[in-house]
């Protein structure tokens, strides 16, 4: 489960990146998450999910909705859209395991070992290895796309932590459908206010936006809802030390980036940082 949970996760990138060539970036994010939130409902009432919950539970959902899915799309795709190159945003979302370490702290009284620590140090410096080959020709884009990036890294952490702490109790299916909602819901009077709305609708573009909403929307969150639910939230963050490593080899065989010897060692070393801090 948790090589599948990587795998999708980082199709996102790919998939983000195809999707952007046609649609700006609150726009997709506001389809992507229509489609997954008619997806879940239709699963979630045809499986039986649907039925009376206490009300903090929903709206606990509907924040970590806002943030894990509304902030963090919204921010990361604005800021590869205002010029930040995919490698940049891919180090700053990399960094996600760190902030969930340090918040699950005092939030979750989960206050990491000597060896969680070490591991995080290896996950940075794996991840610093295999994104700074790509950022070795200067990163590009304005400090606004930065802080828009940023922005969805806090978003999927504190989501993270949100979710583990207050969702503990509420069913993956209606919590995804809950989620999804609110995360589509947010964006869209951003996407009315600072976007045209325009499409340039292709095979490809399609294509991305359903994968989106599909594979990343629903069936990536569903698995780190898992993982958080079977061990500690700084565990199943740091599961995306690997994210960028995955990346590179998607990119490598969609897009045709190579592979250097230096983001072999990275994916290396991030590997180990994973497997230390799991332990």
């Amino acid at each position: 489960m948790p090589g599948a949970f990587v795998l999708l996760w980082s199709t996102g990138y790919i998939g983000g990146a195809i999707a952007l060539g046609g649609i700006e970036p609150l726009t997709m994010s506001v389809l992507r998450f229509a489609i997954a939130t008619a997806l879940m409902a239709a699963i979630a009432w045809g499986t039986g999910a649907i039925r009376p919950v206490r009300r903090g539970l929903i709206v606990h959902a509907a924040i970590t909705g806002m943030l894990m899915h509304g902030l963090q799309f919204g921010g990361l795709y604005s800021g590869m859209a205002a010029g930040v190159s995919a490698g940049a945003a891919a180090l700053i979302i990399g960094l996600m395991p760190v902030v969930v370490t340090v918040l699950a702290g005092p939030m979750l009284n989960e206050w990491p070992r000597p060896r969680h620590l070490a591991g995080l140090g290896l996950g940075i410096a794996g991840v610093a290895l295999v994104v700074g080959p790509r950022l070795a020709g200067g990163v590009g884009g304005p400090a606004v796309g930065y802080g828009l990036v940023v922005l969805g890294l806090l978003g999927l952490s504190l989501g993270t932590v949100w979710q583990k702490r207050f969702c503990a109790g509420l069913d993956l299916r209606l919590a995804g459908t809950v989620q999804t909602a609110a995360g589509g819901l947010v964006l869209v009077p951003a996407a009315l206010l600072l976007e045209t709305g325009h499409v340039l609708w292709s095979g490809e573009v399609a294509a991305a936006v359903l994968w989106l909403a599909v594979v990343n929307s629903i069936g990536a969150i569903a698995l780190l809802g898992l993982l958080m639910r079977q061990g500690t939230a700084a565990r199943a963050a740091g599961l995306f030390f690997l994210v960028p490593s995955a990346t590179a080899v998607m990119a490598w065989i969609v897009l045709g980036q190579p592979i250097t010897p230096l983001m072999l060692a990275g994916m290396a070393l991030s590997a180990a940082g994973v497997r230390l801090g799991r332990r």
